[in-house]
């Protein structure tokens, strides 16, 4: 069984005819799930397309932007679009109303205080964002993209940026988790800080997720005091938390030596 060479949080870029099979949804989307199929959203219009493996692998595409290359900017403005004002078309695929539409103008964060210049851009974290929030995003103006679909792109179209997704604060995010997981282990030869990194950003990926989630055992992690972690939840930072409700006793029925914990 062949992996999809595309992974959540980098952008892609469709074909002419992909596009118009997903319901005339734009060609820069971004790629928000990966499980038995490609979960896509045009942060312009926050349209949703779902590509399964096989229709993958007929009419294939390829990242063009990787969460390697994802730059840090800071909001400066933001305005939320109306309900009325969003983009329909007879035929249009599925719209997210998840997601809340919004014109955002940011700056690089290792820019701000040295220029007055905005980027401006349309995104799908409207619900998400707002003044002096750090975010994601990809620089597409000032990239160079090997890619055919690309290159057919009229450049007049292009964002100068597309955000991915809202980053917090350090302290939220590497504050003593109230919660687990655990998996099998291997025998397979690891790269623990490689491994560890992925698993710290799946981590941050369930919290943000609640769909994600639904399929995933969540323990309790009886290291930590819950009443101490509600009240540092009271220091409204915004990062996104898993309710004690989701989590399940961690009933130790494996022996030390089959089970990976992470916290």
């Amino acid at each position: 069984m062949e992996i999809v060479p595309v992974m959540k949080d980098s952008v892609v870029c469709l074909s002419k005819k992909i596009s118009q099979q997903l319901g005339g949804i734009s060609p820069l989307c971004i790629v928000y799930r990966v499980t038995n199929s490609i979960k896509l959203i045009d942060p312009s219009t926050a349209q949703l397309a779902e590509v399964s493996s096989s229709a993958y692998w007929r009419d294939s595409f390829q990242s063009i932007f990787k969460s390697k290359q994802l730059t840090e900017y800071t909001v400066m403005d933001i305005e939320p679009i109306m309900e009325k004002d969003r983009v329909q078309f007879p035929g249009q695929g599925q719209l997210s109303y998840k997601h809340m539409l919004a014109d955002v103008w940011v700056v690089r964060s290792c820019d701000l205080g040295l220029t007055t210049d905005t980027i401006h851009c349309r995104s799908h974290l409207g619900h998400l964002l707002k003044p002096m929030d750090t975010v994601l995003g990809y620089a597409i103006a000032d990239s160079n993209v090997n890619d055919s679909n690309f290159d057919k792109l009229p450049k007049t179209s292009l964002p100068d940026v597309i955000l991915i997704k809202k980053n917090y604060p350090d302290r939220a995010r590497h504050r003593k988790r109230t919660w687990k997981l655990k998996r099998m282990t291997t025998d397979t030869e690891i790269n623990f800080e490689s491994d560890n990194n992925d698993m710290d950003e799946f981590m941050d990926d369930l919290e943000e997720d609640k769909d994600l989630r639904q399929n995933i055992n969540i323990y309790k992690n009886p290291d930590v005091n819950v009443e101490s972690a509600v009240e540092d939840d009271d220091d409204d930072d915004g990062a996104p938390r898993i309710s004690l409700e989701e989590m399940m006793e961690d009933l130790c029925i494996y022996e030390d030596d089959v089970m990976e914990v992470y916290e």
